[in-house]
């Protein structure tokens, strides 16, 4: 539908939302794939609506809402915005996951309420699909060496007690965090010894990013681990 329907077509924009509350997970991901495509950016009318929709008592409908402002709000959008962070708390998995892959194209670069948003919900979240939504939209957002994502960061993947949270801290070091960060590089050489595979994994990756090639207490650090 995405590719042969009429673009803007409001009856079918009108059916396609109403999948987004699909019980099957893969029938509302397809319908928020097609009206990606059909709708129009910055349709204000729509964009009301929605964001009346995001208040209602059916977290199912306040997920759709989400996926539909993502899609159809102007990137920046002020309100929208704000809307989608109020969200990224909203107490069901499936609306903070809406709201979180919304902010990934919605918001702007550098937006500091958003990173902050966002860095709370990975810190604090159980769910692995919404860490990776939360990892990508931080990626999206976070400006480069932005230092409350840094920070933060930081903390989680040296001190969270769940691996989990610990490998997309790292992930979002390997983006966001400036080359030759001390901070970072001793952070990551601690990781290396971390008992979870992937997160000693993921500091490899950052370190071999943000380190010179043949750094002494880079490499020494690696050799420890084939011990």
């Amino acid at each position: 539908l995405g590719r042969f329907a009429k673009w803007q077509d409001g009856d079918l924009v009108s059916s396609v939302s109403a999948r987004l509350t699909h019980a099957d997970y893969s029938v509302r991901q397809s319908a928020a794939r097609a009206l990606s495509r059909l709708i129009a950016v910055g349709d204000r009318d729509l964009v009301a609506r929605e964001l009346a929709r995001l208040r209602d008592a059916n977290p199912l409908v306040r997920r759709s809402a989400a996926i539909i402002l993502g899609a159809a709000a102007d990137r920046g959008d002020e309100q929208v915005t704000s809307e989608l962070i109020a969200r990224v708390s909203d107490p069901e998995l499936a609306v903070m996951h809406g709201a979180t892959v919304a902010l990934s194209s919605q918001g702007r670069l550098g937006d500091a309420k958003a990173t902050a948003a966002l860095m709370a919900c990975l810190s604090r979240s159980s769910s692995d699909e919404i860490r990776k939504a939360t990892v990508v939209a931080l990626q999206s957002l976070a400006a480069h060496d932005d230092a409350h994502v840094v920070e933060t960061s930081l903390d989680l993947c040296v001190g969270n007690t769940n691996s989990r949270v610990r490998a997309a801290a790292i992930q979002i070091l390997g983006k966001v965090g400036r080359r030759h960060d001390e901070n970072i590089v001793r952070a990551m050489i601690v990781c290396l010894e971390d008992p979870d595979t992937c997160v000693r994994a993921g500091a490899a990756e950052v370190l071999s990013g943000i380190t010179d090639r043949g750094e002494k207490e880079t490499v020494s650090a690696v050799i420890m681990l084939l011990d």
